[in-house]
């Protein structure tokens, strides 16, 4: 049986993913800011929600998967070549 927080968790979930692209887009830019990254682009970006410079100059690429299906294998694979890229 799930606790109250599990079910707003859940509602508030269902609600995001079953949204437009474009506000997941902006969703995925929001989280970016909030963490601390610059927003990416809107648009096609590559796979990119934001981005942040460390102090040893290194870039480091945020991106948030609001997708309405799980990740199967293959979409894994993509991110992680997203990821290594």
């Amino acid at each position: 049986k799930l606790n109250k927080l599990e079910i707003i968790i859940k509602q508030v979930t269902k609600g995001i993913v079953n949204i437009s692209s474009k506000r997941k887009q902006e969703i995925g830019r929001a989280f970016a800011e909030i963490l601390g990254f610059h927003p990416g682009p809107l648009g096609a970006d590559g796979g990119i929600d934001g981005v942040i410079f460390q102090e040893d100059k290194r870039l480091i690429h945020f991106q948030c998967k609001l997708s309405q299906q799980e990740l199967d294998v293959e979409q894994a694979k993509l991110l992680y070549a997203d990821i290594m890229y």
